[in-house]
């Protein structure tokens, strides 16, 4: 019994590392309403240690603050200064090439992004 919860516990360990893992990469939204790519850096324990956007044609670039993980989604904030907007957001893997930003806060909406990286 103590070896099937032991294998349980670590399956599940295991599916949640993995999981948060799919955010890794360099994400391009799927509607084209920005040029802004995401960098999602992940260390060696599969947690997310950077979330940062840039774009090549306006020249700027917007670090996130990372405010938790669970369950294979990570919680950012972050301000834009342009528009002044303070929002929080949910990313979420949907598969390995796909994820979802849940956008709340001055702007409420959901952004999906495929992976190009």
């Amino acid at each position: 019994m103590k070896n099937l919860l032991l294998i349980a516990a670590m399956f599940i360990t295991f599916a949640v590392n993995a999981q948060k893992s799919l955010l890794e990469g360099v994400w391009k939204n799927t509607d084209n309403t920005t040029t802004y790519l995401t960098v999602i850096t992940v260390d060696d324990s599969e947690k997310v240690t950077n979330i940062y956007s840039f774009s090549f044609s306006t020249n700027k670039e917007i670090l996130e603050e990372i405010m938790g993980q669970d369950n294979g989604s990570v919680i950012s904030m972050h301000y834009v200064k342009r528009t002044d907007y303070s929002v929080t957001s949910r990313l979420v893997p949907i598969d390995k090439f796909t994820m979802k930003r849940e956008i709340q806060g001055d702007l409420n909406k959901t952004i999906i992004y495929k992976k190009i990286i």
